[in-house]
């Protein structure tokens, strides 16, 4: 009988090891996309006013930023819809683009002279500066991470 009850409890914990180190990997990714938005981020030299970035804990991406002439875009995805992340451009600037499925990114404008926008999209397109190969293919070993 106590063996039966130690082969439960050594099961449980495992699972409870396992599972915390994937969480732990999770937010690991999710700091490490976070800071190289920050440290690559272009968006002062396109002009645009004010921006945010951000990986929740719950599994969204969410961009946004707001344009000179106040028109803001904002994007929207759930991370497990992503399907892959790829870069436009040179080492001294570019495009991360974030592929997702179908329609599955919500797209919404406000302010905007030509009327508000609310509608599905494929992908996230963010303007990058001054990075090397080394970094893009980090960003896109931590966008794998958060899908698992």
């Amino acid at each position: 009988m106590n063996f039966l009850c130690f082969n439960k409890v050594f099961s449980c914990c495992l699972f409870l090891f396992f599972s915390l180190e994937n969480q732990n990997e999770a937010d690991l990714a999710r700091r490490n996309i976070i800071d190289h938005y920050q440290k690559y981020q272009a968006e002062q030299e396109l002009g645009v006013k004010t921006f945010s970035f951000d990986v929740t804990a719950n599994g969204f991406v969410r961009y946004k930023r707001v344009l000179k002439n106040n028109k803001t875009e904002y994007y929207s995805v759930k991370t497990d819809k992503i399907t892959d992340v790829s870069y436009l451009g040179t080492e001294v600037s570019g495009w991360l683009v974030i592929n997702c499925e179908k329609e599955s990114v919500i797209f919404q404008t406000y302010h905007d002279q030509n009327g508000d926008t609310d509608e599905m999209i494929n992908q996230i397109k963010i303007p990058i500066k001054q990075i090397n190969i080394d970094s893009i293919n980090s960003w896109s070993n931590d966008f794998k991470l958060l899908k698992k």
